[in-house]
């Protein structure tokens, strides 16, 4: 089958999205990067944000693997979405929408290695207390109101760093992966019908990745905020 030009810009869009998760020097600036950093490498040292032993560089590394390959899905989605909002005028091309959502879930899947990875490292590396208690001392309702964060997401952010649960918060990242990663799979089925897919099953899919996207920048933009914050950095 040829590569047609939505096709075309979903590469597009997976390379530039590429290019912005591992944009920075230290880590990613998109979802969920940094925190990591909150996981001394070393079981008995607690040397401050400015020690590089107390971070923990391979999961930050595998956040951004995981972010990458998230928000690619999340990319080849919104393709998939572009194309159903011109079917009036294209038409419906079964074959092309089902490999284009099969690439879809293919990189979620790839997300949810990573996060697994990422679990099992944090699980077993303690936390620097430090970090930890910036993240508890931090000024949320000025932080959010700051920066224009939406409530209901951004609380579900603070009840996880400022208890200091940045494991908890991966799970729940991928958690959500799940999810995503079920319904793409029931999407998928629906097009084994033949059948033009309900707008419903978008509807869903979209709010969940928007949902997912927004819990990992908001995390990311807390963890950029001590890194400014301090003269090294936390990592």
């Amino acid at each position: 089958m040829k590569i047609n030009k939505c096709l075309k810009n979903t590469f597009l869009i997976i390379l530039l999205i590429g290019i912005f998760a591992s944009g920075s020097n230290l880590f990613g600036m998109i979802f969920g990067n940094g925190s990591g950093c909150v996981y001394c490498s070393a079981p008995t040292e607690s040397a401050g944000f400015n020690n590089a032993p107390c971070s923990n560089n391979l999961i930050n590394l595998h956040i951004e693997e995981g972010a990458a390959s998230f928000l690619s899905s999340y990319a080849i989605m919104l393709q998939v979405m572009s194309k159903m909002e011109l079917i009036n005028q294209q038409g419906f091309d079964n074959d092309e929408f089902k490999l284009t959502v099969n690439m879809a879930r293919t990189k979620v899947r790839e997300a949810i290695q990573s996060y697994k990875q990422i679990i099992e490292l944090a699980e077993s590396t303690p936390y620097n207390p430090d970090i930890v208690a910036s993240l508890q001392n931090l000024d949320y309702i000025s932080f959010k109101a700051g920066n224009n964060m939406n409530d209901s997401i951004f609380c579900d952010v603070q009840d996880y760093l400022q208890n200091g649960d940045v494991t908890g918060a991966y799970r729940w990242i991928y958690e959500n992966l799940l999810t995503i990663s079920r319904s793409l799979d029931t999407l998928s089925e629906s097009l084994g019908s033949e059948a033009i897919p309900q707008a419903a099953l978008f509807w869903d899919l979209n709010k969940k990745y928007n949902h997912t996207v927004l819990f990992g920048q908001y995390m990311a933009e807390v963890f950029y905020s001590l890194l400014e914050s301090t003269q090294n950095g936390i990592c």
